[in-house]
């Protein structure tokens, strides 16, 4: 039978072990860009299909496994933000008001922009239904083949709009700027936990959501969406490990001390 000694420092090097395997995670590595301009946003329609865009309207496009430049942007003012509705259907927003639209395999500049601010972000609910939201509290509204501006309560600039559904969303922006759409209109979330600058948000469901903001502050929205309520509070970034590996250094603390106990007996 193994010493009771041994057993024991098994054990914690079994769960110390254990440790990078709960948190097991891939690796990011570099590929080729054929590009130097900076790239601002990038959306995936599947593994095999995606957009990116950048400064100088720059637009790349990625299939057959690598990158390439879409030589014939129709624009050279920044591009902010690309959504796609569907790999023959997508929206990039950027400065001016700038507006292009993918279809029937190109992209063209939707001419008639309701607005010359820049834009920071698309987000599209349907091939018939979007949001874009930008500088001074612009938001605009896709709806019956048309982009137009709507009311808007704050004059901040705002750098991210992320919708659950057509009839609920949120976007967040500079000083702590919190939106909230629901009931068919916009409205300022009077509580934000911050005042520093939200740049982006992302609602898991209607009751779960995350942003992010200057000075590596996160905010967690939790609880029922009613249009003004819920919490968003800020987040210690460290607390969901934590708890963890202090459970398993104490397990494996108490394991070694009781085997030790054991041997000055015997």
């Amino acid at each position: 039978m193994l010493p009771a000694r041994f057993l024991a420092f098994a054990v914690l090097i079994i769960l110390l072990v254990g440790i990078p395997t709960a948190n097991a995670e891939g690796s990011w590595s570099t590929v080729s860009s054929p590009t130097t301009n900076d790239l601002y946003s990038v959306f995936m329609v599947s593994a095999s299909d995606g957009w990116a865009v950048g400064r100088r309207g720059t637009i790349l496009h990625y299939t057959g496994g690598s990158w390439s430049l879409y030589a014939t942007s129709p624009t050279t003012d920044h591009l902010y933000s690309v959504f796609m509705v569907s790999a023959s259907d997508g929206w990039a927003v950027g400065d001016y008001g700038t507006i292009l639209h993918y279809s029937g395999g190109s992209w063209s500049l939707y001419a008639t922009s309701p607005t010359t601010n820049r834009l920071r972000s698309v987000f599209m609910v349907s091939a018939s239904d979007g949001w874009a939201v930008g500088s001074w509290g612009t938001i605009l509204h896709y709806t019956g083949g048309s982009w137009s501006t709507v009311s808007s309560p704050t004059t901040n600039d705002l750098y991210s709009v992320f919708m659950v559904s057509a009839s609920d969303g949120w976007a967040v922006g500079s000083w702590g700027t919190i939106l909230h759409y629901t009931g068919g209109s916009w409205s300022l979330y009077a509580t934000s936990p911050t005042t520093n600058h939200l740049y982006s948000v992302f609602m898991v469901s209607a009751s779960d959501g995350w942003a992010v903001v200057q000075y590596g502050t996160i905010l967690h929205y939790s609880g029922p969406p009613p249009p003004v309520g819920g919490s968003i509070a800020p987040v210690n970034k460290l607390a969901v490990s934590a708890p963890y590996v202090s459970l398993l250094v104490l397990i494996g603390a108490a394991t070694v001390a009781v085997a030790t106990k054991r041997n000055r007996k015997t």
